[in-house]
């Protein structure tokens, strides 16, 4: 099966690429503004899930806050340096992630730890 298309619909098309393109550009440069530490977060796959749902957290602008990234923290969301026994027991390299807040606001912090937009919640919970 072939596609094949006029040059006047390729045309048409256009508009639709260059709005995406803003749009992933517009995502990209949020990703970036934002004030997290991503390379911190990569073992998801074998973190331990302490909450299927977020964790509703009242941040403070200008406050860093150390989000648990291996599940086994007794202060979740936050880091309490159970990581450290996690890594040297199964050879793993979890690590808190850093997130320095900009404004005041209530945040969902992901309870999972399988999320793709940590440390933030993006529902993935709902099809564990």
């Amino acid at each position: 099966m072939s596609l094949t298309l006029s040059v006047g619909q390729m045309l048409s098309l256009l508009p639709l690429a260059v709005g995406m393109r803003r749009f992933s550009q517009r995502l990209a440069s949020q990703d970036s503004a934002s004030a997290v530490d991503t390379n911190a977060y990569s073992l998801k796959t074998r973190a331990k899930m302490a909450k299927k749902g977020p964790y509703a957290i009242d941040v403070k602008a200008g406050e860093t806050y150390s989000w648990c990234t291996c599940g086994y923290s007794s202060k979740q969301p936050f880091c309490d340096g159970a990581h450290k026994k996690v890594n040297e027991e199964h050879g793993t390299a979890f690590k808190s992630l850093k997130y320095q807040a900009t404004k005041d606001e209530t945040l969902y912090f992901c309870g999972c730890k399988q999320t793709n937009k940590a440390p933030f919640c993006d529902g993935t919970h709902s099809s564990l």
